[in-house]
């Protein structure tokens, strides 16, 4: 990807999270990864009960796009109320214990 299309995809991002919305709240690398997930780019998906949550690894593309300080992974999901949600992971460790919690969460109410 050359810089021109570097310097598009993050506008066009960017764009879609201004305002009310969908996206409201989130930077534009939420809105980025949430077409990701639509086209089945997703590199986990992890639930939360019923509730999926897709799980990015960020890669030096996405960095590129984006800015370096994106995290080690980005996990997305909806909403009750349709709106995508976010949480950044610095490592491999914290997303390991965000597996784990919902992993447990999901035998206690199994139980």
């Amino acid at each position: 990807m050359d810089q021109t299309e570097i310097d598009r995809v993050r506008a066009e991002y960017a764009e879609r999270v201004k305002g009310p919305g969908k996206f409201e709240g989130e930077p534009a690398c939420v809105a980025y990864y949430f077409d990701r997930m639509l086209d089945g780019g997703q590199d986990e998906t992890i639930y939360e009960g019923e509730d999926p949550c897709d799980i990015f690894i960020v890669s030096d593309e996405d960095r590129a796009i984006f800015g370096a300080d994106l995290p080690y992974a980005i996990a997305i999901w909806q909403d009750n109320s349709g709106f995508c949600c976010s949480r950044f992971f610095d490592d491999a460790a914290e997303l390991d214990a965000a597996r784990a919690e919902c992993e447990a969460q999901d035998d206690s109410a199994d139980e």
